[in-house]
């Protein structure tokens, strides 16, 4: 991934080319989205942290809060027909197959039940906290690696990772 992201950027540099496509700060944010959940919500606590970003790299950032990709109406069916190991329509009346909304974590679908209250349900996308967990791991690991080097100077990559671990937990 980070291969592919700089690979243009560093032979452009080396050839003395303009700069073309995504800004570096872009290229981050791409990057984190691609990478999945947990570095998509790593860059979203990075929006907060003004103390670290400049202004700028905090609002690239703060679009990770943006344009999540949904869950597929199958990938939710399977998640509530497992969570409630009933059919979905045994669960509810209806069931809307567009989210209201989609986050990183879950989406809200609208649903009614059988007695015709309206409803909104959360679902979790499936196996997150696991692949947080490890991907903690591994950026427990890298963040052990920053301070040795000093690369924020007095401020602990890995404090920052055990806090962002927290903020996220609290999420799921």
């Amino acid at each position: 991934m980070i291969i592919k992201s700089a690979t243009g950027p560093i032979l452009r540099k080396i050839l003395r080319l303009p700069p073309r496509g995504p800004t570096p700060i872009e290229r981050l944010r791409l990057a984190l989205e691609e990478l999945g959940l947990t570095y998509l919500k790593l860059g979203q606590y990075l929006a907060t942290r003004f103390d670290i970003l400049s202004e700028e790299a905090s609002r690239e950032m703060a679009r990770l809060f943006e344009n999540v990709r949904p869950l597929t109406y199958d990938e939710v069916r399977t998640v509530i027909e497992s969570e409630l190991r009933r059919p979905l329509g045994e669960v509810f009346a209806v069931f809307e197959t567009q989210p209201l909304a989609s986050a990183s974590v879950a989406q809200v679908h609208e649903a009614r039940s059988h007695s015709n209250e309206r409803l909104a349900v959360k679902i979790q996308r499936p196996g997150i906290e696991k692949l947080f967990m490890a991907d903690v791991r591994n950026l427990r690991r890298l963040a052990a690696i920053a301070d040795a080097m000093g690369l924020l100077g007095r401020i602990s990559v890995r404090d920052l990772i055990d806090e962002f671990s927290k903020w996220t937990i609290r999420e799921l």
